[in-house]
Parts: structure tokens; sequence; C-alpha cells
């Protein structure tokens, strides 16, 4: 059995922007990498793997991040992007999906603007 890490801080070291900055570039990355942690993991003889964050978690971010600045995204990059997570999604046996509960406070120990 493997597990994925976290991507943030990779993602924010390689110089892209994260959290409600996202762009649909540093949500490629996010799902690239993410794709490619999971098949290292494979190649190293895991049988079970228990990822950090499913590759749609990196749309989900996007698109917190666009709804943030009033923001919709360009079609072909959404399109762009749903298909290549889409790829993953035969992969996965089991998935746990959350209900954001609005009525809690946000965290505010995170730095949610930081690119780190």
């Amino acid at each position: 059995m493997a597990r994925t890490v976290r991507l943030g801080k990779p993602a924010a070291a390689a110089g892209l922007p994260k959290m409600q900055h996202h762009t649909a570039t540093s949500t490629e990355w996010i799902i690239a990498q993410g794709i490619a942690d999971e098949l290292a993991a494979t190649a190293q003889g895991a049988e079970v793997v228990l990822l950090d964050r499913a590759v749609h978690d990196a749309i989900a971010y996007f698109n917190a991040a666009l709804e943030h600045h009033s923001e919709t995204p360009p079609r072909v990059e959404r399109k762009r992007l749903l298909t290549l997570a889409s790829t993953q999604l035969p992969k996965y046996d089991l998935l746990f999906a959350t209900v954001l509960d609005e009525r809690q406070p946000a965290n505010t120990g995170h730095d949610y603007g930081a690119c780190q």
C-alpha cells in the first residue's frame, strides 16, 4: 500500500499559484503531478494507492478560485481540464465526497492567499 502526498508545496516551489489564485496552468500541473505520483506508487509495487486528493479535487479548487474572482474559465480550457481529469476516473475504486457546511467558520489559521 502507498499514499500520495500533498501537491500544494511542490506546486508553489515550481512557481505556480494555488488556492484562490489557481489558474488553468496550475490546475493542469496538479492533475498531471497527481497522476505521476499514482503511477510511481503502482510502479513501486503498491496494489492499493491512497490519494491525498483525487484529480477532480484540482478542478474544484480551480472552479472555486474563479468563483472567488467572479470569473468564468474559457470554455476550451475548462473542457480540456475536465477531459484530462476524467481519464483517471476508471482507475478509482472508491471516492469519498464531502459537502461543505457553510455554517462552519473557515480555518483562519491557513493562509489561503499564500503561494507556498
